[in-house]
């Protein structure tokens, strides 16, 4: 059965509140098969003319209006016909059969009407609750919520007759409902849009006329968590591994979408939709964090897609014009033309006859490669071995060969990504 939001309650949060139910039965209104914990009318509407509405729930809130104090809400329960049948029945029956039969006996009055059905909500021992504004109102005996809210009652009678028209195979009201129009136009803009990235690109600094090096990867110098967190990325992703996945990984780079209605010289950084970080394989593909399955985004686009690629010592590239999609992936190769980065020649470099990439020498990551690069990063770290951005052919040494092979033809080069 497709979940449609708003009509129904996550499977994992009605079992929370159950839990939550099960272990406050001191309350004595909570019990193995009783739970509901939600917004409904509270114990201390009664007498005082007015419906006194709470958010009771699991968690419960720190306001006392709202502590969880043993009212329970019935649709609460049998709106999770759909996700926790059994539960949810055991419920109902509870409520149908024996509180039915208890309130006829003790109290005179039914639980269950004919006419209306089942109450918005009840207590069964407000007088012995633990909330102040309930237990010194002197009930002396179980309480019933009056009014029958249709805005409480609609999702659970919707969500049973789902659950019963599924089983036996026929169109549910909620069907009926989602498939109208506008309602169903409107539904489409929540639901979950899973698009894969198939993206390809090459840094000159560990390229080798073939693919790229892998010294910092296979003599352990990758960090196991990605390096964008701090300036000038301030990235707060929480992508991590245990391991290195395998040794075809070159390094982390940071994926940036873009969304605009104009081209690209508008994708700015207040187009920015997602950013995720992600491996970069020697061969230019680009994976998750797995090391072997293209980047995930959960995300609906509804105009022109961009994306932008970060390294921490090159120059950072963005697509030229917008990404197509088909069958969910949005491909985007920056190795074979010029013209595949925003603002061709000026944005990547040729490293190798038909094979373009991404300049190197940005040590400071600021967009310029420049004396700066030089004197606050590369000399600042020069003969050290490691994981340093001054490392500008990335082969784990800082060293002359950083400075005269890459910083110095380089210079003078900056990063066409619009601001």
């Amino acid at each position: 059965m497709k979940v449609l939001p708003g009509l129904i309650m996550p499977k994992n949060a009605l079992l929370a509140d159950k839990e939550f139910c099960n272990n406050q039965y001191s309350y004595l209104n909570y019990d193995n098969r009783i739970f509901g914990t939600t917004a409904c009318e509270g114990p201390d509407s009664a007498g005082v003319g007015v419906s006194n509405y709470h958010a009771y729930g699991f968690p419960c809130r720190a306001d006392i209006s709202n502590v969880a104090n043993g009212t329970v809400a019935v649709y609460g329960s049998g709106s999770a016909m759909p996700f926790i049948y059994n539960d949810a029945s055991a419920c109902l029956n509870y409520y149908y059969n024996e509180l039915d039969v208890l309130f006829n006996n003790e109290y005179g009055y039914h639980f269950w009407s004919p006419v209306f059905g089942f109450p918005d909500a009840f207590h069964l021992d407000p007088d012995n609750c633990n909330d102040t504004s309930v237990n010194n109102l002197g009930f002396r005996g179980p309480w019933l919520s009056v009014p029958r809210f249709g805005i409480d009652i609609g999702p659970m009678l919707i969500n049973i007759d789902s659950y019963l028209s599924e089983l036996a195979g026929d169109t549910s009201i909620r069907d009926l409902f989602s498939q109208y129009p506008p309602i169903a136009e409107n539904l489409s803009e929540f639901d979950p849009i899973i698009n894969f990235f198939d993206l390809n690109v090459l840094l000159e600094g560990p390229f080798n006329g073939t693919d790229m090096n892998t010294g910092i990867n296979t003599e352990n110098f990758l960090p196991l968590s990605q390096p964008y967190n701090s300036t000038p990325w301030n990235y707060t992703g929480t992508e991590s591994i245990g391991t290195i996945p395998n040794d075809s990984i070159v390094d982390w780079i940071l994926l940036e979408l873009r969304e605009t209605t104009g081209d690209a010289s508008s994708a700015t950084s207040d187009s920015v939709i997602a950013q995720k970080a992600v491996f970069l394989l020697k061969n230019g593909s680009a994976v998750d964090i797995s090391g072997n399955s293209m980047p995930m985004f959960n995300l609906k686009i509804r105009d022109s897609l961009y994306v932008v690629v970060w390294h921490r010592n090159h120059l950072g590239i963005m697509s030229a014009y917008p990404l197509t999609e088909s069958s969910g992936i949005y491909s985007h190769d920056f190795t074979t033309n010029e013209n595949q980065a925003y603002s061709d020649t000026l944005s990547v470099k040729e490293l190798i006859q038909g094979i373009w990439g991404m300049f190197a020498g940005d040590g400071n990551a600021d967009g310029e490669i420049n004396d700066a690069d030089k004197i606050n990063v590369w000399e600042m770290v020069a003969g050290e071995a490691g994981y340093f951005s001054g490392d500008f052919n990335m082969d784990t040494e800082v060293d002359n060969k950083d400075k005269d092979d890459i910083w110095v033809p380089n210079g003078g080069n900056g990063s066409q990504v619009p601001e």
